[in-house]
């Protein structure tokens, strides 16, 4: 079978037409970065060999609409071997075009870590998907002891102030193993880590392997930590849990308080979650659209008025853009 998607062969440095791509696998639709043998020119490639490109596809990717700075921090210390440095960039590769790589939409940056002397910007902020696939894949290990998280979400967050005022904004933190400060040398994680969610910045955690401190890692992440402190096993792991980080950095309803409002009451709902922008912002109950007050891009206020007399007892869903959670109007 044929399918009207490009696939972008790096060591070839150009785009493969559609013509040119077949496909092994019986796969009838591509939704996200997919693992696929294709022939090109009767020579075999694999997944390793070949990146997937969804720039002329329509509805073929499934990150999330909507302005997002995204920059990834990627482990570069000994805590890693070869192998799994490699798995790594793949992943990040993979990950950057499960998102719409538009001017209008996502943008993506990358930063690679090992101890505070040895950090390194990869990528700046960009939507181009040929410059973001050859930057990720492209990156050499730095292959260095040490793990200065702290300095490394301190520079995560200097390339995101470099992106848009109207993104939402997001770092996703890969490591294996445990910080490795410098006491009155490295900066401290923790602190790194509130300054950027002071900021409005979503930090999401990914912790790879047995060695990997999830416990350490769920004190920096935006709460709430279940969704934003992810444990996979192995490195290889990463790439099957896609669309499951996707999920957790598209915008969304994390908590509704109060979840109770009793019929014929007046009442301001505090809204928590990510993603939410002015330019789009409709807050309902139910079907009603009520009035609203953008905070940030974590906190909406939906308001509940008394002449609302549609309302009734049962549970309607708060909804704010695409994410939506229950609250109860009770009797």
């Amino acid at each position: 079978a044929r399918y009207t998607c490009c696939v972008y062969y790096p060591t070839r440095d150009e785009f493969i037409s559609s013509e040119e791509l077949h496909c092994i696998a019986p796969v009838t639709t591509f939704v996200g970065p997919v693992s696929i043998e294709v022939a090109i020119n009767g020579v075999v490639f694999t997944e390793d060999d070949v990146t997937f490109n969804y720039e002329n596809c329509s509805d073929a990717v499934t990150g999330c609409p909507g302005p997002q700075d995204i920059v990834f921090l990627l482990d570069g210390s000994t805590n890693l071997d070869a192998t799994e440095f490699n798995i790594q960039r793949r992943f990040a590769s993979r990950l950057a075009n499960a998102f719409p790589l538009k001017e209008s939409e996502t943008h993506i940056g990358a930063v690679q870590f090992g101890d505070a002397s040895n950090i390194r910007t990869e990528l700046s902020l960009s939507s181009d998907r040929r410059a973001i696939t050859t930057g990720l894949e492209g990156m050499e290990w730095l292959n260095v002891p040490g793990t200065a998280i702290g300095d490394a979400i301190h520079m995560a967050h200097e390339v995101l102030m470099q992106g848009r005022q109207n993104s939402t904004k997001f770092i996703v933190l890969v490591t294996n193993g445990n910080e490795e400060v410098t006491p009155g040398t490295d900066l401290d994680p923790v602190t790194e880590a509130k300054k950027v969610k002071e900021d409005g910045v979503i930090l999401l955690g990914i912790g790879v392997g047995a060695d990997a401190n999830m416990t350490r890692l769920k004190e920096l992440v935006t709460q709430p930590v279940d969704g934003f402190a992810l444990p996979i096993q192995e490195f290889d792991q990463l790439i099957t849990n896609i669309d499951t980080i996707v999920s957790s950095l598209c915008p969304g309803i994390l908590s509704v308080s109060p979840a109770s409002v009793c019929e014929g009451e007046s009442a301001s709902i505090l809204v928590r979650g990510h993603g939410f922008h002015s330019g789009e912002l409709v807050c309902k109950i139910g079907e009603f659209e009520v009035a609203s007050t953008l905070v940030n891009s974590s906190v909406v206020y939906c308001y509940i008025n008394t002449s609302l007399h549609d309302i009734q007892r049962g549970e309607y869903p708060v909804s704010v853009g695409s994410g939506c959670v229950f609250c109860r109007i009770c009797g």
